[in-house]
């Protein structure tokens, strides 16, 4: 059984994401979210949430949160696409 993704009101949220990850705060993240989404367009999703993270990759003292809850949500099925 698939249960809908909720966010922390209640709102059934889509169960296609685009994750947009940068690294420094420095950095623009428009362009590459314009890509992801023109993606989406092109691969004709109904809708998505975009998540957007500002930290390393690989830092260990960073904890990417949106990262974990998109690995969460993929275990419980609750993602189906993935753009990143």
């Amino acid at each position: 059984m698939v249960y809908p993704c909720m966010d922390e009101r209640g709102i059934v949220m889509s169960q296609n994401k685009i994750y947009n990850r940068t690294s420094t705060e420095d950095q623009n993240p428009e362009n590459q979210l314009k890509d992801c989404e023109a993606l989406g367009n092109k691969l004709e999703l109904p809708n998505w949430d975009v998540l957007e993270e500002k930290k390393s990759a690989f830092k260990d003292d960073h904890k990417r949160e949106k990262f974990q809850e998109i690995l969460k949500g993929i275990r419980n099925n609750q993602i189906k696409k993935l753009i990143v």
